[in-house]
């Protein structure tokens, strides 16, 4: 390993070396990190919204496929490795009628006894109601939950139910999250909570026979995702004024027995008000291990443009202003960008995925972005050093592709679903993985540190760099504000054995964090700067 001291004037630094690049894709996996799985007969498209990780390693996707223009639950399991587990269902694959003319499948999560559960919605000529299913670990059916296999919960002829998300309490029951809409009347929108006993069936205990529906502000609630904190339930989602289609993200937080709980945001409710525009249909939501709400959507910049978005709520519902800019964090990609999914690091580093409309084909692709715990991008991320991975999971550059579910293996890596498209130009099941850089459980190569102490920092103007090499070496230094954009390249060249000095003049940018990347041959180091006023 090369030899490298490092001396930065007016400033404090700790530059890391990452064991392995994160952010790539892990050729071991699929395809050369890629799955795409076609199970059509002609015309059918399949596309997947949740996933799952069994305790064996294997990876369990959930969605739908059409069919005659019908919609299908549907799921399917691979082998850690990402080909298709032929001990599950036909070759793999489930498919679930319900009896109506769409069904599907929103989420899934799988319990201790692995049996998975799973929810969505079914479609009959009258209205839409929501499902919640239980599969064997085969992929059967489990009749002993509501004898079938399946629980259909209808909220009124007049109702149009729709279950987003599922999570499960510790004592097994089991909450469903959503929304309603009326057939009868303006397109008003209510979050609703569902809650079941772990044998299928509601939860008289909860709400008023197992329900709550909850017109929350008089605005159009689309919730969508469910989470579990301290036994409390948080349901969460995008709200739309009716009037001016101002847009809000709103938590909710109910006591166990389905009350709200006032000591939640302003009497149990927060909702922050973020950009008008039209929101959609898919953004995600998780929690730290102290609590925090970590919520992923977009946020609106002008006519049918948004920048991915990443929001961070204290435990009581309020903004944490310590979290990026007063709670928030975007990127701004020169085109259209979104979060579907986020996801936390065993080591608190924040990732969302989602897409990202690739300005020359005009489609979407993978889009993965990585946060520090402060809200930072991380640079380490990446072989760009943006803290960005796109990748094009489609066969052809001009098909479109987006994650809608990201797990966190138990070694680190990070593992996508969505849907992309194939050669046959279907859209398939798409689950691809990658490196995270965190190696857990897996002997990784010795990392080098350095740490130096220079002062003072922050800085107000120009800051000299002095590199000393043990050996000749390629050097290349760059500097990124903190929403990832590059802001200068310093140098990029060959430098012989001894040391060199380089100089970035501060003076011009704007107060804030900025982050100095430092690459000597294949070693990477960032550390952070602060520019004061």
């Amino acid at each position: 390993m090369k030899k490298l001291s490092l001396l930065i004037l007016s400033m404090m630094i700790t530059f890391f070396l990452a064991g392995q690049t994160a952010g790539t894709l892990d050729l071991s996996f699929g395809n050369n990190g890629i799955t795409l799985t076609d199970y059509s007969y002609n015309g059918v498209d399949n596309y997947s919204y949740a996933s799952a990780l069994q305790a064996d390693g294997k990876i369990i996707l959930g969605g739908y496929s059409v069919n005659n223009l019908h919609q299908n639950m549907t799921f399917v399991r691979y082998l850690p490795d990402g080909t298709l587990d032929n001990t599950f269902g036909d070759g793999g694959i489930k498919i679930l009628l319900f009896g109506g003319s769409d069904d599907r499948l929103e989420d899934l999560v799988i319990q201790a006894d692995g049996k998975i559960i799973a929810v969505g919605y079914t479609s009959n000529s009258t209205n839409k109601q929501m499902t919640v299913t239980r599969l064997n670990t085969d992929g059967s059916l489990d009749n002993s939950f509501n004898a079938n296999g399946m629980t259909l919960i209808n909220f009124g002829d007049s109702v149009n139910a729709y279950g987003r998300s599922v999570a499960l309490q510790d004592d097994g029951k089991i909450i469903v999250g959503g929304h309603i809409t009326f057939t009868d009347q303006d397109p008003e929108i209510n979050g609703a909570i569902c809650r079941l006993t772990s044998s299928g069936v509601l939860d008289n205990t909860f709400g008023v026979d197992g329900i709550i529906t909850h017109d929350i502000l008089s605005l159009w609630n689309d919730m969508t995702q469910i989470a579990i904190q301290d036994e409390k339930i948080i349901l969460g989602g995008i709200s739309t004024r009716s009037d001016d289609f101002a847009r809000f993200i709103t938590l909710c937080r109910y006591n166990p027995d389905g009350s709200l709980d006032t000591g939640f945001g302003t009497s149990g409710i927060m909702s922050l008000e973020i950009a008008a525009g039209t929101p959609g249909y898919y953004e995600s939501m998780c929690l730290t291990e102290d609590g925090k709400i970590i919520f992923a959507n977009s946020i609106s910049t002008g006519w049918l443009e948004h920048d991915l978005a990443v929001w961070r709520f204290q435990s009581n519902g309020f903004p944490d202003n310590s979290f990026g800019y007063y709670g928030m964090v975007t990127i701004a990609m020169g085109a259209n960008s979104d979060a579907n999914a986020v996801a936390l690091q065993a080591d608190g580093k924040i990732v969302a995925a989602g897409f990202y409309t690739n300005p020359s084909s005009g489609k979407d692709d993978f889009l993965l972005v990585r946060y520090h715990e402060n809200g930072y991008l991380d640079l380490s991320f990446g072989t760009e050093g943006t803290g960005v991975v796109v990748t094009n999971a489609s066969s052809e550059i001009w098909l479109s592709d987006q994650i809608f579910s990201l797990l966190i293996q138990d070694d680190g890596k990070l593992l996508v679903s969505g849907y992309a498209y194939a050669e046959s130009y279907n859209v398939d099941f798409a689950v691809a993985r990658y490196y995270s850089g965190l190696n857990i459980g897996v002997e990784t190569p010795e990392q080098d540190t350095r740490e130096l102490t220079i002062f003072p920092n922050p800085i107000t103007e120009e800051t000299k760099l002095v590199i000393n090499l043990a050996e000749e070496s390629i050097v290349k230094v760059e500097v990124f504000n903190a929403f990832g954009t590059k802001v200068t390249e310093l140098t990029q060249h060959s430098y012989s054995e001894g040391e060199h000095q380089f100089r970035w003049d501060g003076g011009d940018v704007k107060a804030g964090v900025y982050i100095i990347k430092m690459t000597v041959g294949d070693m990477v180091y960032t550390s952070k700067v602060v520019k004061a006023d």
